[in-house]
Parts: structure tokens; C-alpha cells; sequence
């Protein structure tokens, strides 16, 4: 595990301790938030606005809960305060700032006190109860938040607990005060503890998404993804020589009319190699979106892909014959075998296809002709 800074005036063991027997992402993300309010300066003199707080938790658990369709587990209520907010169809990708900046303007409209309530119900108690394992043992679960709340007023200068809990009135919502030596601690080694944070947040969603690829790839959503220019020279080639069909339309591609897409979504795979990656119509990309294609296209699917590897082991593209050895898990020697690889590429699409499926994107997605009509924008899913 990530070390955190040390300090000779703070209980860093207790610190380290926070996450353990984590059961649901609320103490995970409402640190993660937390560290995101220091960091932009929104907690002048270590003092926490609780609806900003709420709203960063919220913020932070829609990128893997929403856009990745990652599962943060049975015990939350995340997602479906999400979907109450009206925050299940926001498009971030489209937005020309800070990817949440548009997300945090909604939820700061919206401001339902209900929800920033629900949301920190229990977890700013939770997570400070390793400050005060002495003195919470044996106590019963339903006395543990007050008593925290106590000891967190009673202990501030003496355990010096992260923060303490304070209630204003005519405020439904706790108020939180970060003891100075922490507020100190914390600025002064941001970056330190968010990685801490975050490599805790991915091992607890890689728990709770055991078969979903690159976890660590989807805990905020990077609007400027790596360049498809490598993979789009290769089949601007290919095309040349080969006039493939578009496999969902059946129309002729040609260098000028194709986008190229990923057969499985980005938004699930997180990666741009090659083997997921299919030159297609352009009017229907931006159609097919996000969406898993129907099974039916495996079979042109593979033998296009048998024609681009040929192509690249012909060429000597370490680069590409590497991807379909890695993912297929077999010798160079079998890439040119047609059946071998076909049936070896088959299997695996039509299992990640599956496992796409039950995390929740949309399957048997097909191309129909009256969408050519339409107005699309080319994207990258």
C-alpha cells in the first residue's frame, strides 16, 4: 500500500485505518471529496461547507457510477440519488472546461437538502471512529455517531481527530471544522494523500467490478483521449488496398467517408487497441454511440480484423500484432492461421460483450437505414 506522509504531531496509523472494512463507497468518496474542496481552496481556515461537500461526493461517484457503469455497491444509494437529481444523462464529454465543472453547476441549481442530508447521514462519524477505537469498543452501532460526535468536540485538541462535527441551528446538515495540524498536514501533502486515496478507491471498486477492465482508467473522466492517428494511418492503408464494407451498413468505406469506432465501447474498455477497433460509416458512429453491437457482427467483425492483422505482420507492425497476442493469449504463429484466429477473437468479444451486458450497457444494437438521415456528430465510444 502507498505510504502516507508521516507527522510527529498526528496519528497517521489512525489516518491509514479509515478505509478499513469498508463495506460501501460513502467513506471513500467523502474523503476523496473532501481532499477535492482543500485542494480548490474552498475550505478558508479549515472550515467545510457541508452542501459543497455533499455535492464533490456526488460529483466524484458519477463518473465511475454512471458514465463507466462501474457497480459501487449493494449497501449504496449514490446511484439513485443520481438518477433523483437528474444527473444520469449529463454529457461531460462535450463540455469545454473543467469536465466537472458543468456537473457541479447542476447539482449546485438543484441543491436538494433531502439528498445532502441522506448523503451524510452517517459517513462523517465513520470515518473518524479510528481516532477513537478506545473508547467506541464495544458500544452499540446505533450510539457510535454520537458518541463520535462527542469526542470529536471533547478530544479536538487532544487526539486531534481530522475534524470535529458541529450542528447549527436551523442547519439539518453537520458542520465540519478540520483541527489546524490536519489542515496543514493535508495541504501540505495533497497530492500524496489523494494518490493514497485513490489507489484505495480502485481497489474497492476492482472488489465490487472483479470482471471490468482497467478500473484504474475510470475514476475520472478524461476528456482528451489519446490520439487514434497511429490507428487511423494503418487503415487508411488498409482501405486502400482492400475496399472493405462498412460491417453494420454494408456500404462502401472509403478514406473519406469512415470514422473509426470501438466495437465494445470505450466508456467500458478504457483503451484504444487495436483489436477493439473497427472502421465504419460515419453517419452511423455517432448512432451506434455507446452501445453493444449485436452478436450477429462477429463474424465480419473477425474476418476484417484477420485481413488487418495479415496486413500488419506483412508490414512488420510490432506495434499491432502485439495487441491480438496479448488479448487472443497465443504464439504469432497462430495469427495467420484464419480459423484459429477467428474463432480465438470471437470468443473474447462475445465475452466482454457479455460482461459490457450485465454492467448495464445497452446490447443488440443495430444500424437501420433511416438513420442515415441524421444529423451525427463522429465520437470515440
Amino acid at each position: 500500500m502507498l505510504p502516507l506522509p508521516s507527522s510527529n504531531k498526528l496519528d497517521i496509523p489512525a489516518l491509514s485505518r479509515i478505509f478499513d472494512n469498508t463495506t460501501n463507497s460513502y467513506k471513500l468518496l467523502f474523503f476523496r471529496a473532501l481532499l477535492s474542496l482543500i485542494q480548490d481552496g474552498k475550505t478558508p481556515d479549515g472550515k467545510v461547507n457541508s452542501t459543497e461537500l455533499a455535492q464533490y461526493l456526488l460529483a466524484h461517484a458519477w463518473v465511475p457510477s454512471v458514465y463507466f457503469k462501474l457497480n459501487l455497491g449493494t449497501q449504496d444509494q449514490i446511484v439513485q440519488h443520481l438518477y433523483d437529481l437528474n444527473l444520469v444523462a449529463v454529457d461531460l464529454s462535450q463540455h469545454k472546461g473543467k469536465p466537472f465543472t458543468l456537473l457541479f453547476e447542476k447539482l449546485a441549481k438543484t441543491n436538494n437538502s433531502k439528498i445532502n442530508k441522506q448523503v451524510l447521514k452517517y459517513v462523517p462519524y465513520r470515518l473518524l471512529q479510528p481516532f477513537f477505537s478506545a473508547e467506541l469498543q464495544g458500544i452499540k452501532d446505533a450510539e457510535k455517531n454520537n458518541l463520535t460526535y462527542e469526542l470529536s468536540q471533547s478530544q479536538f485538541d487532544i487526539v486531534k481527530p481530522i475534524y470535529k462535527i458541529s450542528f447549527i441551528e436551523d442547519c439539518n446538515l453537520p458542520q465540519l471544522t478540520l483541527h489546524p495540524d490536519w489542515y496543514e498536514y493535508l495541504c501540505n501533502n495533497i497530492i500524496l494523500v489523494q494518490g493514497w486515496a485513490e489507489l484505495n478507491w480502485t481497489r474497492y471498486l476492482q472488489r465490487k467490478n472483479p470482471n471490468t477492465p482497467s478500473i484504474s482508467n475510470k475514476l475520472t473522466l478524461n476528456t482528451k483521449r489519446e490520439s487514434l492517428v497511429k490507428q487511423r494511418k494503418f487503415w487508411d492503408e488498409f482501405i486502400s488496398q482492400h475496399q472493405p464494407k462498412c460491417i453494420f451498413t454494408g456500404e462502401q468505406l472509403s478514406t473519406a467517408n469512415y470514422e473509426l469506432d470501438h466495437f465494445v465501447p470505450w466508456s467500458y474498455v478504457a483503451h484504444n487497441q487495436f483489436w477493439n477497433l473497427l472502421p465504419i460509416l460515419n453517419s452511423c458512429n455517432s448512432s451506434k454511440s455507446n452501445k453493444l453491437p449485436d452478436k450477429c457482427f462477429l463474424q465480419d467483425f473477425t474476418k476484417l480484423h484477420f485481413e488487418a492483422v495479415t496486413m500488419a505482420i506483412k508490414h512488420r507492425r510490432i506495434d499491432i500484432i502485439d495487441d491480438y497476442i496479448t488479448i487472443l493469449q497465443c504464439p504469432k504463429s497462430e495469427l495467420t492461421d484464419k480459423l484459429k484466429f477467428t474463432g480465438k477473437l470471437s470468443h473474447v468479444l462475445q465475452t466482454v460483450l457479455d460482461s459490457a451486458g450485465l454492467q448495464g450497457f445497452e446490447p443488440n444494437w443495430k444500424w437501420t437505414k433511416s438513420e442515415s438521415n441524421q444529423h451525427c456528430i463522429p465520437n470515440q465510444l
